[in-house]
């Protein structure tokens, strides 16, 4: 008889614990955007983005929640040395692993008290900030450097922070949608494999959508 009164009990806690928890997942398209070299000769092409996230909901208001994620980012870049000579095109595949932790606040105050319904959407904000694992591998013209025409750089770590919007529509009261851009912004000017020539650091866009699934005992 205790013992099952224990569990009831642990089960019972439990359900407390995990009402304000969540998990959430996704892929979309990523790109390099911002500065490389004072005579804008680099063209980014459109590259994967893959994430996932788990977030705490705050309990006075459900509207905001504290969230760690990991995004990956594989890019791929090219210069052109002179844009009308195809031998001196360099080409970059460039990686990027980002931990981060930081917040999102829901525009929908129906939500306050967590009882969503099918079809019920509202828009978020999240502001985040971590670090950025950057790995680069890319192809050196021949007419450069005959001997060696691959290179690859070492993994670098930098601190980086991203911003972003998005809209999420509930399916039911544990499973939701969402579509998000964003902006991360990283200290460093080697993520797309090549130094510039300004001051202004890389930085990288996302379109991506993704689900949650909320571990949510109602009240």
């Amino acid at each position: 008889m205790r013992l099952s009164i224990f569990l009831s009990l642990l089960l019972f806690g439990s359900q407390l614990a995990a009402q304000y928890h969540s998990f959430g997942f996704g892929a979309g398209s990523s790109a390099f955007r911002g500065e490389t070299t004072k005579n804008q000769s680099i063209f980014e092409e459109a590259g994967l983005n893959l994430y996932g996230y788990y977030s705490y909901w705050l309990a006075d208001d459900e509207r905001w929640q504290l969230v760690a994620q990991a995004r990956l980012d594989y890019i791929n870049g090219r210069r052109e040395g002179q844009a009308s000579d195809a031998d001196y095109s360099y080409r970059a595949n460039s990686f990027l692993l980002s931990p981060l932790a930081g917040i999102r606040f829901y525009a929908d105050r129906d939500i306050m008290e967590y009882v969503p319904e099918k079809w019920q959407g509202g828009l978020f904000l999240g502001l985040y900030a971590g670090a950025a694992v950057a790995y680069s591998d890319y192809s050196i013209p021949q007419v450069i450097d005959p001997a060696s025409p691959h290179f690859k750089t070492s993994p670098t770590i930098t601190f980086n922070s991203m911003f972003e919007v998005g809209y999420r529509m509930f399916w039911n009261q544990f499973w939701a949608y969402e579509i998000s851009l964003g902006l991360q912004h990283g200290f460093n000017d080697r993520w797309d494999g090549f130094k510039g020539n300004t001051t202004t650091n890389d930085f990288v866009t996302h379109i991506s959508v993704g689900a949650t699934y909320s571990f949510y005992a109602f009240r």
